[in-house]
């Protein structure tokens, strides 16, 4: 029997954001393990820290399909980043990017193979905001989350350019939280 998979909204947070707690045994730990099962229960965050979330639409096959038809990598995970993004959430929860608020900016927004995705400029934006390695990054979660079955064992790998900085320094010095409680 098949199953139908999951097309709920989820969030990714970058494994560079300085909110992570990477520098204690067990907020390390965490960082590896959610490194490689993007599970956010597992994150520890710095008290008093929270990070930025970027909340995702669940790729549909047709859009997979389309993505898969690109040649490279780079290219494949910036599609899927524009064509899931729904909304980029920054500190206590301020909309970075929302276009779908009332009174957000609606000209983020275009159709590709009429699926909505975000302009051109509007990923400028972000990527200049943010860095490029965190639209790959995400964007690779995203592709990658699409492409397996709910019952698949999720296995999540970085995409080339992008990896963990063990050296970020976090300018808040606490206990760290689990991000459940951060939130």
């Amino acid at each position: 029997m098949l199953t139908r998979k999951s097309r709920s909204n989820f969030e990714v947070v970058t494994v560079n954001d300085p909110a992570i707690d990477r520098h204690s045994r067990k907020g390390k730990s965490a960082l590896e393990a959610y490194v490689q099962h993007r599970d956010l229960s597992r994150l520890l965050m710095h008290e008093k820290q929270t990070p930025t979330r970027f909340v995702m639409r669940a790729l549909p096959h047709r859009a997979c399909m389309f993505i898969d038809a690109e040649e490279h990598l780079v290219r494949k995970v910036a599609l899927a980043f524009i064509m899931s993004l729904e909304r980029i959430e920054g500190m206590e929860g301020e909309p970075l990017f929302n276009p779908s608020a009332d009174g957000g900016d609606r000209k983020a927004w275009e159709t590709l193979d009429g699926w909505p995705v975000v302009t051109d400029e509007a990923l400028r934006r972000i990527a200049e905001s943010l860095g490029e390695n965190v639209v790959r990054e995400v964007g690779a979660v995203a592709l990658q989350k699409a492409v397996l079955a709910e019952h698949q064992r999720k296995a999540f790998w970085l995409p080339p350019g992008c990896m963990v900085d063990w050296e970020i320094d976090s300018p808040a010095i606490g206990q760290s939280t689990p991000i459940t409680e951060a939130a």
